[in-house]
């Protein structure tokens, strides 16, 4: 009886000391793993942190090296434009043809009208009905709202065939003279503002939202020849 009860206590510290070791190795195992993570997000959070802190000395550079383009993206501003609405247009040219339609005088006459990019072309048998046909188109381009200043009135061609043609050139944006010549007449308002030309429009810049409705003021009630229009207003 003994000797079975020694072999049962033997085989029990046996099984014990096997369940102590296996327990103690996970234990190590979970130890290990946890401390290979923390590593690993350490350095994820060390290489965050780098490539933040050089995007935004790469920010502070640039604001260094330009410092008015900064700051004039900051500022108030909006842009002077010169365009044509090209519904407008359309919708002009579609009432001038009805209304030639319906003319008498234009009964049985050879006209068109003919749009093209940025061009209105006119044809008639003779000059005569070009003439009347140009008053009708002139007449729809105005009541519809278009500016007729950026509308380039070509000079006439008249054949002795028979045949009369006549262009209509439509200007956009602001360009050469033009642009140079309201950039000037900006600046010698001395009000606080920039102006400067970008892709064909002026962008006119300033601290204060006065001075920019100053400028407004001043351009709506010069007539520099063209259409001007506001846009893109930034706070």
């Amino acid at each position: 009886m003994v000797a079975q009860f020694v072999h049962e206590l033997a085989s029990e510290r046996f099984l014990l000391t096997n369940a102590f070791r296996l327990t103690s190795r996970r234990w190590q195992a979970k130890q290990s793993r946890q401390q290979n993570e923390g590593l690993s997000v350490s350095g994820k959070t060390h290489l965050e942190e780098s490539s933040i802190s050089r995007k935004i000395a790469n920010r502070d550079s640039h604001t260094i090296a330009h410092p008015d383009r900064t700051l004039r993206h900051l500022m108030p501003s909006f842009d002077i434009v010169s365009e044509v609405d090209k519904q407008e247009v359309d919708n002009a040219l579609n009432q001038a043809r009805k209304e030639v339609a319906n003319r008498f005088d234009f009964k049985g006459a050879a006209t068109e009208i003919i749009e093209e990019k940025d061009k209105i072309v006119l044809t008639a048998n003779d000059a005569t009905h070009l003439r009347g046909l140009r008053e009708i188109v002139v007449g729809k381009l105005s009541k519809r709202g278009v500016d007729l200043r950026n509308i380039v009135q070509e000079e006439p061609a008249i054949s002795s065939m028979g045949h009369a043609r006549q262009e209509f050139t439509i200007r956009h944006g602001l360009e050469g003279d033009k642009a140079k010549e309201i950039i000037q007449s900006i600046k010698s308002q001395n009000l606080k503002v920039q102006s400067q030309l970008l892709d064909r429009q002026i962008r006119v810049t300033g601290k204060k939202k006065d001075d920019l409705q100053s400028v407004i003021q001043f351009v709506r009630g010069r007539d520099f020849g063209v259409a001007t229009n506001f846009k893109n207003f930034r706070d």
